[in-house]
């Protein structure tokens, strides 16, 4: 299910005309009047509620974000609509998998750090129960190596979180490729330990030089440190 979305509705000459959510089943609801117009319904991976807020987005020039859209018609009293993110070919689900590994993340740390688990009682006093993370922009596109923005490599592809923008940046491919190329937008643990940078950048302090990185070698010791965390 898409989690906790944004939903726009346009009529025919691209005006928004009303807007909704997605609930936590993925479902949503909106009421129209009724006429000969058709409108677009478009579902988005951009989420500023109480559960997320954080906006997937194609690149870092044009901020656009992602969308699948359905048409809508007036004439009819009462209809139901279905979209699907496609997870091959236009690949619009790889931004909705990135946006919902956010959402699990927030929910995964609603749920502990809840009264349930001891937080803000007599067991854990000084724990403050979590809401929702604060807004992250997150830069995603199909077949392209955002290491490219930084001058990495263009054929050894990355994932990375950029410090002190609140920018993470998700591997789509090497050079249009999807199939053979490393790609995350659905490497769901990467998007999630990036993510977690995010969060420790804005809920602690990190200490992390930063630098290149592996399982294999000796490292700084706070970039070790950052990086298990």
């Amino acid at each position: 299910a898409i989690r906790f979305a944004e939903v726009t509705v346009r009529d025919s000459g691209g005006t928004i005309v009303q807007c909704a959510e997605t609930d936590s089943q993925g479902n949503f609801s909106f009421a129209l009047p009724q006429g000969q117009t058709t409108y677009t319904v478009s579902v988005s991976p951009r989420a500023n509620n109480s559960n997320l807020q954080a906006y997937v987005l194609q690149d870092p020039n044009s901020n656009q974000t992602y969308s699948i859209s359905a048409q809508a018609s007036a004439a009819t009293s009462s209809q139901n609509l279905k979209l699907i993110a496609s997870a091959q070919g236009t690949l619009e689900g790889g931004a909705f998998n990135i946006l919902d590994q956010m959402v699990r993340a927030n929910v995964f740390l609603r749920n502990y750090t809840s009264a349930s688990q001891g937080c803000g009682t007599s067991l854990f006093p000084d724990c403050v129960p979590f809401q929702v993370g604060p807004m992250v922009s997150v830069y995603w596109k199909k077949g392209f190596n955002p290491g490219t923005y930084e001058g990495m490599d263009p054929s050894s592809g990355i994932s990375y979180y950029l410090p002190g923008k609140s920018q993470l940046y998700i591997m789509g491919g090497v050079n249009g490729d999807v199939n053979y190329s490393d790609t995350d937008h659905f490497d769901n643990s990467v998007i999630i330990h990036e993510y977690g940078h995010f969060m420790e950048e804005h809920y602690g302090k990190s200490d992390s030089p930063g630098g290149s990185h592996d399982g294999y070698s000796q490292l700084d010791p706070r970039l070790a440190w950052s990086e298990g965390w």
